[in-house]
């Protein structure tokens, strides 16, 4: 009987040491889930002087992505928002918000006597789904504010390739975007008032498809904190898009983009 006991006290000090260690490291698991967390540098973007131009600029950028935990983020394209990511789970979501860019008539000479587009905040709704080696995304961007902006609706994959080294990651992005007629309307079409003052044919636009694209993206550690990241994408403009005046006469329906960014991580 006393060995038993013996046995008995051993055991539970052993479950107690044992379930010590467990709560120790779920509460150290939980401390580094809610540290910040910020990486920061530049970016340079080289995109077309309006959506359909043939002519290109380069737009410098500071690079923020800053996070708390497992939920909120700041981030220099995403806006910011809160994410959801349930434990052992393939998919996550996020609403956010973030800034659509706006067009100056200065931007370029073909969109004189087009008047202005004034950049403001959008709604963002992401959800994605990870099937190793892809991740699959589908994101929704509404306007907000009382000028219609319209709604763009973009679906994309994600091809994770691994690099020659380990220090490189590749990542093939295939897309298409849809967009409603408030969009297409903004930033296509040519209403009698802008055909009188710029000399294009008035010209209709509606909802549809916009765009199909490809991009690949290259990923560089240079050192556990230092990363340089370069894409270079191309889309094509589909649909109404593609017919617009400001496309089909002074621009071009291939669209090119290139980034090249560097980040530094504080952790």
């Amino acid at each position: 009987m006393k060995r038993f006991m013996q046995s008995a006290c051993f055991c539970t000090l052993g479950l107690i040491l044992m379930a010590s260690q467990a709560a120790a490291a779920t509460m150290k698991e939980s401390l580094e889930a809610s540290r910040w967390r910020f990486t920061g540098g530049g970016v340079a973007i080289i995109v077309p002087e309006y959506e359909g131009s043939d002519h290109y600029r380069v737009r410098m950028l500071p690079l923020i992505d800053l996070t708390y935990g497992r939920h909120f983020f700041i981030h220099t394209q995403r806006g910011i928002g809160w994410r959801w990511a349930p434990d052992q789970s393939n998919w996550d979501a996020s609403v956010a918000v973030a800034y659509r860019l706006g067009r100056k008539e200065s931007d370029n000479p073909a969109l004189t006597g087009l008047g202005d587009i004034r950049g403001a905040a959008e709604l963002v709704l992401t959800g994605s789904y990870s099937l190793a080696p892809w991740v699959f995304s589908a994101d929704l961007r509404q306007q907000l504010g009382h000028q219609a902006g319209g709604m763009l609706v973009g679906l994309k994959g994600a091809w994770r390739i691994p690099g020659p080294w380990s220090k490189v990651s590749m990542t093939l992005i295939p897309s298409i975007t849809w967009a409603n007629r408030d969009y297409m309307e903004t930033r296509f079409q040519i209403d009698a008032g802008q055909a009188l003052r710029s000399g294009y044919a008035p010209f209709q636009a509606g909802a549809g498809i916009k765009d199909l694209g490809l991009a690949w993206q290259t990923r560089y550690t240079i050192t556990p904190r230092v990363s340089l990241t370069t894409l270079i994408g191309y889309s094509r403009l589909l649909g109404d898009a593609a017919q617009s005046p400001i496309v089909r006469q002074e621009g071009s329906v291939h669209q090119v983009r290139g980034i090249i960014g560097i980040g530094y991580s504080f952790k």
